[in-house]
C-alpha cells in the first residue's frame, strides 16, 4: 500500500528516469519523402545543432540509429 501524505494523497516512490540517448527514428510511411524524429544532446536548438544533426544522420546512412552511450 502506498504511503499517504497529510492531505491523504498517495505519495509516489522516487523512480529514476532512463538516461537519454541521442537517436534518430526514421518514418518512411509518408506519401512523399520521409519523417525524421531526432533526440540530440544540446542545451538549445539552433542552426548549428540542426546542421550537425543532419550531417550525423547522413553519416549513419540515413537510417534509424541510437548512440552507444547516454547523454548523461
Amino acid at each position: 500500500m502506498p504511503h499517504r501524505s497529510s492531505s491523504n494523497r498517495a505519495i509516489r516512490p522516487f523512480v529514476s528516469r532512463p538516461a537519454p540517448f541521442e537517436r534518430f527514428d526514421v518514418d518512411r510511411n509518408y506519401a512523399y519523402g520521409i519523417g525524421l524524429h531526432a533526440v540530440v544532446d544540446a542545451a538549445n536548438l539552433d542552426t548549428e545543432v540542426i546542421e550537425r544533426t543532419i550531417t550525423r544522420f547522413r553519416a549513419v546512412g540515413e537510417n534509424s540509429w541510437v548512440a552507444e552511450s547516454s547523454t548523461d
